[in-house]
């Protein structure tokens, strides 16, 4: 709705603040889009702001959850749908247990004429975020393999250490890489 018309939010506060301030209304508002909640909606300087009594993230679905959507599969296949699917329900809804998990994986994944899942990737973090390149460049160099701030940078090509620190960071809050040290290391 935002992306349609950006004035939503301070339509939403002048009702809220006019209207429906003082009453037993609740005012649920939904988002898939992380980013653009927590800046349009909830950040400082959106008109919203101030105004929310809870908000919740809806968390990925769990294994047992998932596997509900696969009850012909085995207990490896349904473990091995979650561990791709990571547990989405519209992700775990495309996939079907009529087919095996390998042809779901080429029809529904790697097909790039007719795969529903083969752009979810790239769309969901130019949605997400500003910079989409250096993002997609800093995810690269960790899939291969390079894991210390330093090598992110260097095998990235996006800058120095306190720059990529900065682009992780956001990774993080948006659970797409998880920070991990040895306990046989210091911070």
């Amino acid at each position: 709705m935002i992306s349609g018309n950006k004035a939503i939010p301070s339509i939403l506060q002048k009702v809220w603040d006019e209207r429906l301030k003082n009453t037993t209304i609740k005012l649920v508002l939904c988002g898939s889009y992380i980013g653009m909640m927590e800046t349009e909606v909830l950040g400082y300087r959106a008109p919203l702001y101030g105004r929310r009594t809870q908000s919740t993230l809806l968390l990925p679905l769990d294994l047992p959850s998932s596997a509900l959507f696969f009850p012909r599969y085995s207990a490896d296949e349904q473990f091995l749908a979650w561990a791709i699917l990571g547990g989405m329900p519209y992700y775990l809804r495309t996939f079907g247990d009529q087919a095996d998990i390998f042809s779901n994986i080429r029809d529904h994944i790697l097909d790039a004429q007719r795969a529903e899942l083969f752009s979810e990737p790239r769309l969901l973090l130019m949605e997400e975020l500003r910079e989409p390149r250096n993002y997609f460049s800093i995810l690269r160099a960790i899939a291969q393999g390079n894991t210390r701030l330093n090598e992110i940078a260097q095998a990235s090509g996006v800058g120095g250490a306190s720059m990529v620190s900065r682009y992780l960071d956001l990774l993080q809050q948006m659970r797409l890489v998880t920070r991990l040290v040895p306990a046989t290391e210091t911070t």
